[in-house]
Formats: C-alpha cells, sequence, structure tokens
C-alpha cells in the first residue's frame, strides 16, 4: 500500500514539492549545530512541551510520512519563526540562506498541502497498519479498503477544497507567506488522482 500511494501523490506536482521540501527540513536540521539550535529555540517558544524532532522520510514506509507531516503541522509557526531567526541571526551565512531557501519554498500551497496530507495519511494510516499486521484479518482489511476509498472520494469535493483553501490562507497570512492572490479563485476542477 505504502508504494501504491507514494507514486500517486509524487505525480501531483505540489504535493510532491510539499514533501521535497519536506526533506529539505530535515536536511536543514539535522545539522549537529542547527539542530541544537532548534531544539533551544523550541524549548524557548514552548517550554512546557517537549521539542519535536524532525526525522527523514522513506518512500517505502508510509509511517514515516505521517511523523513528517504530524511534526512539521504541530510545530509549523515555531518552525517559520526558526527560519527567520535563522536567515536573520546566523553568523554563518551558508546556513542564513539555507533558512531563507526553505522559507521561500513555503506559502499557501505549502500549507494546503501540509493540512490535505496530514487528514489523508490520518485516513490511511489505520489501513496501512492493519495490511503490515501480522495477524492480517483479510476481511477486516478489505472493509478498511472500501471505507478508505469513500472517505478519500470525500476530499474531492468542492467544499473540501474550499474549506482547506480558506484554512491555508489564514495559516499562511497569519505567518506573513505569499498567498494565491485573492482575485484568482481556486481551481474548479479536482486533479486527477
Amino acid at each position: 500500500m505504502n508504494l501504491v500511494i507514494v507514486q500517486p501523490v509524487k505525480s501531483v506536482v505540489p504535493v510532491a514539492d510539499f514533501f521535497a521540501t519536506l526533506q529539505l527540513r530535515y536536511n536543514f536540521l539535522s545539522g549537529s549545530n542547527v539542530h541544537s539550535q532548534w531544539v533551544a529555540f523550541e524549548k524557548n517558544k514552548n517550554p512546557s512541551v517537549n521539542p519535536v524532532e524532525f526525522k527523514t522520510m522513506s518512500d517505502t514506509r508510509w509511517a514515516s510520512q505521517v511523523r513528517a507531516v504530524s511534526a512539521i503541522s504541530s510545530r509549523f509557526y515555531c518552525f517559520i519563526e526558526f527560519l527567520r531567526h535563522v536567515d536573520q541571526t546566523d553568523v554563518n551565512r551558508d546556513r542564513a540562506l539555507y533558512a531563507r531557501n526553505i522559507l521561500g519554498e513555503i506559502d499557501q500551497k505549502f500549507v494546503y498541502c501540509m493540512l490535505l496530507m496530514y487528514d489523508v495519511l490520518l485516513e490511511t494510516k489505520g489501513l496501512s497498519d492493519e495490511l503490515q499486521s501480522p495477524k492480517l484479518d483479510y476481511l477486516k482489511a478489505a472493509d478498511l479498503i472500501e471505507s478508505l476509498i469513500e472517505e478519500l472520494e470525500e476530499y474531492r469535493s468542492e467544499q473540501k477544497g474550499t474549506d482547506y483553501f480558506e484554512k491555508s490562507l489564514d495559516i499562511a497570512t497569519k505567518n506573513h507567506l505569499t498567498c494565491c492572490s485573492n482575485t484568482l479563485e481556486r481551481q474548479k476542477k479536482n486533479p486527477a488522482i
């Protein structure tokens, strides 16, 4: 199931770009100096919450996509602030430029994909876990597949698209990210997935 999901997702350019940006985020934060800065920054912003460790993603383990999207969703505001902080204060200008480049990739489309993929991945996780279980129940798996197909069909509705567009616009605006023009309507045609 992991590969069945990964390949279609990668054919949708904004979603593929979203996952590529998540990988850039991991690459940036995995450096020892940046990692320690991130942990300190996160503890300073959210002292009562344990810092989130961003992990790399794997095409063959969809659970790694779930963890990556969940991590960025839960710390999105803090991560944006951190990128701006590094860009403006880091004496290592290569690192500052890297932070600025990642920040430049994060816009309303990124936020839209983050919200959408978070929900879709949570919907698919139960089936993925069942299919990987050593005690696989084929009848239960078949029921889960049928339910998942019905649930995913709902994501193609005009209302769902409008809801994600409005939420992503709100988050992007609050974080001073590039937004789609208010004069442009959201694309009316759903992509073929």
